[in-house]
């Protein structure tokens, strides 16, 4: 639910270098207040529902907390990606060597002690940067980004709803052809996200600049040389990659292939959004966004009784064209 606030201190850190780590450390603080807040509801709601032993569940809310450490964004911004990238190499090492600990203690401790090596890393790094002239308002920054980080949760939400949908809605059998290629369409996903990662301080650098329409340009020429040719090259293997990986899975490669097409879709003409967002065109930038998840959530209700997996993946593909076509218009 912060990401609004972590995109617009980013989006300001690149327009003015010189205020960066005063953006980053509010950034920081407007999460955690944030963090504080939804937890203490999560808390209330938990221990009202009467579960048995809620301490396992509790533990596992902690990382929201640790999560306000997230520095991916705002390390492009501040030119500090290396050491980002460390911070998350770490992490995921903690999380490998947790897994022994996952028979004894739980995911939720094992996912909680890998974030906290990072959020340690993260904080450390954060207290060591140089002063800026700038105090940014903390309560202003939450209250400022709370629509856009409401419009990104809700988004993200309805995305992530189609596999409780397909076992409520169709069966568990059409949910696991669903998860089974969303596995293999994360792992493309993949080399995209951390190209759109780097492309992103550009755009706003280049709004700062007053040449967004040639950065955009060209961001645009190396999202597709980069997304299509991984995506074309999914859709062609699809069903032998399934079946590979286990036969079972084989009648999954429809909805892959639909999946790899939502990829390439969002990889390249997510730009556009992201462009309108760097020039500070905010509602231009939600507006889409919100009409996208109500029309996904509409088809996915509409299509998966009859078509299963491959309907809720048909769903999110026109939803999110709908999406890029009203970005870019």
């Amino acid at each position: 639910v912060d990401s609004g606030i972590r995109a617009v201190a980013a989006r300001e850190a690149a327009a003015a270098p010189e205020h960066a780590p005063a953006w980053l450390r509010a950034a920081v603080r407007a999460r955690l207040v944030t963090a504080a807040a939804l937890y203490a509801v999560y808390v209330a709601l938990i221990l009202g529902s009467g579960l048995g032993d809620p301490r396992l569940v509790l533990v596992a809310g902690l990382l929201a907390f640790l999560i306000a450490f997230d520095l991916k964004d705002l390390s492009e911004a501040l030119g500090i990606t290396r050491r980002e990238v460390a911070l998350e190499s770490a992490a995921a090492f903690a999380s490998v060597a947790g897994t022994i600990a996952l028979l004894v203690a739980g995911r939720a401790v094992v996912a909680v002690g890998a974030r906290g090596v990072y959020a340690a890393g993260a904080a450390w790094t954060v207290w060591r940067l140089p002063a800026a002239p700038l105090r940014v308002p903390i309560r202003r920054l939450v209250l400022s980004t709370s629509g856009l980080s409401v419009a990104q949760a809700a988004n993200r939400l309805v995305l992530a709803s189609d596999v409780v949908l397909l076992r409520l809605i169709s069966s568990p059998l059409e949910a696991g052809y669903y998860v089974a290629a969303q596995r293999v369409a994360s792992a493309a996903e993949f080399p995209m996200a951390l190209l759109g990662r780097a492309l992103q301080p550009h755009l706003h650098h280049a709004a700062a600049r007053g040449d967004a329409a040639a950065t955009l340009a060209r961001s645009l020429r190396a999202s597709a040389y980069l997304v299509l040719p991984i995506a074309l090259g999914g859709m062609v293997v699809a069903t032998p990659l399934l079946a590979w990986i286990r036969p079972d899975f084989a009648p999954a490669d429809v909805t892959l292939v639909m999946l790899l097409a939502v990829s390439a879709v969002v990889g390249v003409g997510s730009r556009f959004g992201n462009t309108l967002f760097s020039l500070r065109r905010t509602r231009a930038y939600v507006l889409p966004l919100v009409l996208g998840l109500a029309l996904n959530l509409l088809l996915t209700l509409l299509l998966i009784p009859r078509f299963g997996a491959a309907g809720s993946a048909a769903a999110t593909l026109v939803a999110v064209s709908l999406t890029v076509a009203a970005s870019w218009h």
